[in-house]
């Protein structure tokens, strides 16, 4: 009875925070509208963006996919947002690219679905206790968890409420890119040339609002600084 009390009151605090979040979220785009405004006339001065990316483990305690494939994700994406957006990728910790000693529940290596309702799920909760999340939020890391799989999608992320996305161990290369623009309020548009299309994620393009927005994130700063 204890456990399940605690359960309900932690799923209840849960609810609350994500509405502050997403509240959070709002303000501060308000509060770099200016720079948002500059980035849509072509001001572009170098930004930069904290990421940090853990390999999940399967059942058996093997690495759900290689890390090698994993880096070059990485490498796709600061190449783009640098060449498109002149946004630097820099890690959160010594290298992108790494693993955690706690071993994830099947919740979380397994996602149900990339649906409203998941980023509610025991899984997705899992993924919160893991990711770091500064107290304002300003400047903090996206956090990328790369899972065994993620029904009927390649990855998944909760920009409104969630400082991290999920991206299947078979994605392709450019999924984690995609996944990071999503995080950061980039919205799908349609047309293989861009990076945001919804039906095949093999463009770089991005347009020149979604070029402003994601310069306009809390997570991309004029300092290369770790977040508050």
């Amino acid at each position: 009875m204890w456990k399940k009390f605690r359960k309900a009151v932690r799923k209840v605090v849960g609810a609350v925070l994500k509405i502050a979040k997403v509240v959070r979220e709002v303000a501060q785009r308000f509060a770099g509208i200016l720079d948002y405004l500059g980035g849509l006339v072509g001001i572009r001065p170098r930004k930069h963006l904290r990421l940090q990316v853990y390999i999940l483990k399967d059942e058996k305690g093997n690495l759900v996919a290689p890390s090698d494939k994993v880096k070059q994700w990485v490498n796709d994406a600061a190449r783009v947002y640098l060449a498109k957006a002149n946004v630097e990728l820099h890690p959160e910790r010594d290298q992108f690219v790494e693993y955690l000693p706690d071993s994830p529940p099947e919740s979380a290596l397994y996602l149900k679905e990339c649906s409203f309702s998941e980023g509610f799920s025991d899984g997705v909760d899992w993924f919160e206790d893991h990711a770091r999340s500064p107290i304002f939020g300003y400047g903090g890391p996206v956090t990328v968890f790369v899972v065994g799989d993620i029904g009927g999608a390649n990855g998944c992320s909760w920009w409104w409420m969630h400082t991290f996305c999920a991206i299947k161990a078979s994605a392709n290369h450019l999924d984690l890119a995609h996944e990071v623009g999503h995080v950061c309020g980039l919205w799908h548009v349609n047309g293989n040339k861009y990076l945001m299309d919804e039906d095949s994620i093999d463009g770089e393009e991005l347009t020149n609002a979604q070029i402003a927005f994601f310069r306009n994130a809390r997570y991309v700063t004029y300092l290369n600084v770790q977040g508050v």
